[in-house]
């Protein structure tokens, strides 16, 4: 689990949204570069007290998807809506796509 303190951020690391493993067992069983391949997390249901961020951007909104890529890169974060509540639930959805389309 990703830990927040109230009414902060936190980085969503490669700890808490790892699916490279999928990318890689698709490349074998493709016989495939992992190269090749994207993984795609789209936000099926958004956090309820908070949001996801591009780090450093100024938000115009939760995030409705990201790639591995960015989590490998420490862009995306979680930022907590200061409210009391200390629980938090996102449903995502996760989707690996050729780097082609």
């Amino acid at each position: 689990p990703l830990k927040v303190d109230e009414g902060r951020s936190s980085t969503v690391s490669p700890g808490e949204f790892q699916a490279g493993n999928l990318r890689a067992r698709l490349a074998y069983d493709t016989g495939h570069s992992p190269d090749e391949f994207t993984i795609l997390f789209s936000v099926m249901q958004q956090p309820a007290h908070g949001i996801f961020g591009f780090i450093g951007k100024e938000s115009t909104g939760t995030l409705s998807e990201f790639r591995q890529v960015d989590i490998d890169a420490n862009l995306i974060e979680y930022i907590h809506d200061g409210s009391e509540l200390f629980q938090d639930v996102a449903v995502l959805e996760v989707r690996i796509l050729n780097r082609d389309k």
